[in-house]
């Protein structure tokens, strides 16, 4: 008894040690017919794990097979080996003692937890973000919201798409055009990239063929009829001079 209380066994390997022998040297016998039923009902355990106890028992010599039952009329036989030198067991290296504690923050200490690979993801989404550094004359809040509308529609910047973008309002800004009246205008009109900005001869802004605030229709069309408007007032002075009272 000593022998097996020394060993290192699972929990349900030592409880179907302990029930073999209440079933054997309990009522003066060194075998008996037990079934796997009675070993669920003893051990409270599924029958999977009592089997699986059972083999390694089996395994190691402690446990042995008498006879095989007929799963029909009988259950096999079984015998605790009472011999422990014949027992084969498997012999496990002690722990190694330390007198440094094993919490929580000293494991901390010694060891760098990885972080969760969320929590990666937005570290390196930080960390690109702050690769860009952004020119003396581009205002943060105002790039940030063209940011933002570019993802609301659904045509979110990369990292080499926003370097671009910058690039590209650097010359829009050499070339005399308002920064910030370039993002604000492809913001308002929900345009995806950075458009210079024309002056029409009314002081409107316009911009590429971009279609104007007047009908929907681009600025070739508006110079065709403005021009037409313009001969037709030559043509007919009385009429355009009855028609702006």
């Amino acid at each position: 008894m000593d022998a097996l209380i020394q060993c290192q066994l699972l929990g349900s390997e030592l409880q179907v040690c302990l029930f073999v022998i209440r079933k054997t040297y309990g009522y003066n016998k060194t075998q008996d017919e037990i079934s796997l039923t009675q070993f669920e009902q003893a051990l409270r355990a599924s029958r999977p794990t009592i089997c699986k106890a059972i083999k390694n028992l089996q395994l190691v010599n402690i446990l042995k097979l008498v006879k095989r039952g007929n799963s029909k009329t009988s259950s096999n036989i079984y015998m605790l080996n009472k011999d422990y030198d014949t027992w084969k067991l498997v012999k496990t290296l002690k722990l190694v003692k330390s007198k440094d504690s094993t919490s929580k923050v000293n494991a901390l200490q010694l060891v760098k937890t990885p972080k969760h690979t969320k929590d990666n993801t937005k570290d390196n989404t930080k960390d690109r973000a702050q690769k860009i550094a952004l020119p003396e004359w581009l205002d943060q809040s105002l790039w940030n919201d063209y940011k933002e509308h570019r993802k609301n529609t659904k045509a979110k910047l990369t990292l080499k798409a926003e370097e671009l973008a910058i690039k590209k309002l650097g010359k829009l800004r050499a070339s005399g055009n308002d920064i910030r009246a370039v993002i604000e205008q492809s913001i308002e009109n929900g345009w995806k990239g950075l458009f210079e900005i024309r002056e029409e001869n009314n002081g409107t802004r316009w911009t590429g063929n971009a279609k104007s605030d007047t009908g929907g229709i681009n600025r070739e069309t508006a110079d065709e009829i403005e021009r037409l408007n313009e001969q037709w007032r030559k043509l007919h002075p009385v009429s355009a001079a009855g028609n702006s009272r």
